[in-house]
Order: C-alpha cells, then sequence, then structure tokens
C-alpha cells in the first residue's frame, strides 16, 4: 500500500505533526513531495503530491482565496504548512475550504528543516514502494541470478547493477523499444570488462558490470544521460535507468531493488527519461523539487542557449556537447580535453566560442552551477 496521509500523523513520522482540516481525506495516497514557499504556481504540482510550505502571505485572503480550489484540482494528497516563520496558526479560510474540498491540511512546528522533511517524507514513500515493487521488474531479478551463477564475475574489480524500464508516458512499438534498449546495452557493454543482461519482453532490462579500468562510474553515469536525452528527443524512445553500486554479489537483491526504486523514483518526480544513482537519493529529492521553476528559468537564457543548440544543428559541431563534458569534470580544461580526447587548445578554442555564443562567462562558478542545472532540467523533463 502506498503511504496516506493517514499513517504519516498516527505514526508521527514527522514530529508533531497534526491534521488540523480536511480529514476526510485522510485516505489520500502521497507517492511524491514538493515544496513551494511562494504558493503561486500550483498548476507545476503533479497528483498524489503532498505539498510542503511555509505558508508565505496565507495570511492574504484576498490572494489567495482560491487556492484550495486550485490545489485540489491538481489532486494533490495534501498540504504541510510548517508554522512559525509566516503564519502561527492556519487562517479560517484555508480551514474552510479545506474541509468543504477533503483537503487535508497539516501543521509541523519550525523545528524541522525543509531538508529534513524531505529526508524522511521520500525515505518513507521509497520504502513503501519497495514493499510493493512492480510484479513485472520483480521477475527480471531470477534471470539475472541465474546468469551470474553461470558466470561468475570477477571478484576484483567493483561491480554495477543497472535497471532499464521504459517510461510511461509514451505508447512505444516492441520493436522501437528493443533498438533502444539495444543502444543502451551497446554502450554498456562498450565500457565494460565484464558484462551480463537480462531481459523482459516488455524491455525492462537489468545489467550487472564491472568496468574497464580506464573507465569511472561517473563518466558512464554522464554519457549514459546524453544517450538517454538523444534516445528520447531524436528518436522518441524514453527510458529511466537506475543504477547501484554492488560491494559483494551476496547483496544482488537488495542491489537490484534498490536500482530498480531509482527508476520508480524517476517516475514519481515527473522526469521524462534519465539515470538515477542511488548514492544521489539526497540530490533527487531536492532537484525534483526545483524542476517546477524549470521552464521559467530556462526561458530566461533561452535565446542564449538555443543558440548554442542551433549553432551545432546547422554547422555539425559539438558545442553542447563540449559544454557538457567540461561542466561534468568540475571546469577543468585538461581533463574535459582528456576525456573528449582532443588537444588542450582545441578545448581553450571550443570554450571561447561557446561563451561567444551564448554570452557567459565559464571562469564564474555560479555560471558553471546556473548552466549545469538548466542542461540537468533539459535531460530530465525536456525543458
Amino acid at each position: 500500500m502506498p503511504l496516506r496521509i493517514r499513517e504519516i500523523v498516527d505514526r508521527q513520522i514527522l514530529n508533531g505533526i497534526k491534521l488540523v482540516a480536511g480529514a476526510s481525506g485522510a485516505e489520500n495516497s502521497v507517492l511524491w513531495v514538493n515544496v513551494m514557499e511562494i504558493l503561486d504556481t500550483p498548476d507545476s504540482l503533479q497528483k498524489d503530491e503532498l505539498l510542503v510550505t511555509t505558508g508565505y502571505q496565507l495570511a492574504n485572503e484576498k490572494r489567495y482565496s482560491d487556492l484550495i480550489q486550485k490545489l485540489e484540482r491538481r489532486g494533490i494528497s495534501g498540504i504541510l504548512i510548517q508554522l512559525g516563520y509566516y503564519v502561527d496558526d492556519v487562517p479560517d479560510y484555508i480551514i474552510r475550504e479545506a474541509n468543504r474540498l477533503h483537503l487535508p491540511i497539516l501543521t509541523i512546528p519550525p523545528h524541522l528543516t525543509f531538508s529534513a522533511i524531505m529526508h524522511i517524507l521520500i525515505g518513507e514513500i521509497q520504502r513503501q514502494t519497495a514493499a510493493q515493487e512492480d510484479e513485472s521488474t520483480k521477475k527480471l531479478l531470477p534471470l539475472l541470478k541465474k546468469q551470474m551463477e553461470q558466470n561468475q564475475p570477477p571478484k576484483e574489480w567493483p561491480g554495477y547493477i543497472f535497471v532499464a524500464v521504459p517510461a510511461p508516458d509514451r505508447q512505444v512499438p516492441p520493436k522501437e523499444l528493443q533498438e533502444g534498449i539495444n543502444r543502451i546495452s551497446s554502450y554498456l557493454y562498450s565500457q565494460a570488462a565484464w558484462y551480463i543482461r537480462s531481459q523482459l519482453p516488455d524491455g525492462k532490462t537489468a545489467f550487472y558490470l564491472n568496468l574497464a579500468e580506464k573507465n569511472t562510474i561517473q563518466d558512464v553515469i554522464f554519457e549514459l544521460t546524453i544517450l538517454l536525452t538523444f534516445l528520447s528527443e531524436e528518436q522518441r524512445i524514453s527510458y529511466y535507468v537506475g543504477e547501484y553500486d554492488l560491494e559483494d554479489t551476496d547483496n544482488l537483491e537488495k542491489s537490484f531493488f534498490a536500482a530498480a526504486k531509482c527508476c520508480k523514483a524517476l517516475e514519481q518526480i515527473g522526469a521524462k527519461r534519465g539515470v538515477f544513482r542511488s548514492k544521489n537519493m539526497s540530490f533527487f529529492s531536492i532537484f525534483s523539487s526545483f524542476h517546477q521553476n524549470g521552464e521559467e528559468i530556462l526561458r530566461s537564457q533561452r535565446p542564449e542557449l538555443q543558440k548554442l543548440l542551433d549553432y551545432d544543428r546547422t554547422h555539425s559541431t559539438h558545442y553542447v556537447h563540449t559544454l557538457r563534458v567540461y561542466l561534468a569534470h568540475e571546469g577543468s580544461q585538461a581533463k574535459a580535453a582528456s576525456r573528449l580526447f582532443i588537444h588542450r587548445h582545441t578545448m581553450a578554442k571550443r570554450l571561447e566560442k561557446i561563451c561567444e555564443l551564448g554570452c557567459w562567462d565559464l571562469e564564474d562558478y555560479y555560471t558553471r552551477t546556473y548552466l549545469s542545472l538548466c542542461l540537468m532540467l533539459h535531460d530530465y523533463y525536456g525543458v
């Protein structure tokens, strides 16, 4: 069963949480958590999300008189208001509307940070999700176990479990799905010193691999992300890929379900495609909240980014890819040039052109961080 509002309150998953209105909706499911301090973009919220807010300007009834109605139409599971920052009590008009529309209103004292709230709730959601793993995905595990029993992997290298699942928002013919998984498989195989693959007819696939000595898991994740973006945008084939570092083959089952859970998390945050490493769970809990403003952020710099994308298409250049690699290697020209197999002078000239086309200062830390987030929003959400 998914996590429900009533369970959050009854179990005091967050210490001091109270249900103050909309009790008739307490059986609502909570599939994800979204943080929004200024409540001006309710249309960005998704069904079965729990909205967490400090209630900034919520006392302004004239401004927010129709807020509960808008949120109820979005199908969210409820609102959690942290008291003590902008409001000390939930305004009466909010309570009236929430009771009328059966939308749960929860309150929590100010002692917990947003980071702690997200960590606790998302961890609980994922534990619940793990208890009801998709039956189809589960069928991959015995196939993977059998292959690993027949082909013992080397123990001197770290191993990695990948699970690839077709994204649910597109109906893709089986032949095209197979083409997509073959591209993913070919890439992983090219990076591996040892590799096995198990697949189901619906396109769900599990991989176990040890990387060749020259490759790092960070570079593999980065390049696989680019491949998934290409498949989604150019061939309309979208996949979620979850990854877990396998330290001991005796923990295969735990590692498999951790990787599968990453695919489920990508679906829950509304991603169109992408790679999710289990060890990056904390970052994704923040990133999933950040994405609600992604289109506005990208729109503000769209002419410059679009100019770079258009230039690549028109001139068959690779400036966007160069920028990605440069940012992924923390602004190191030498490391980026090595990864791209180009001379450092060629790398410097490419960066000069990128700065010219985008009017960016890549020496500035905040510019690099900004562009990294913009590219990630594009990769996961297509904005």
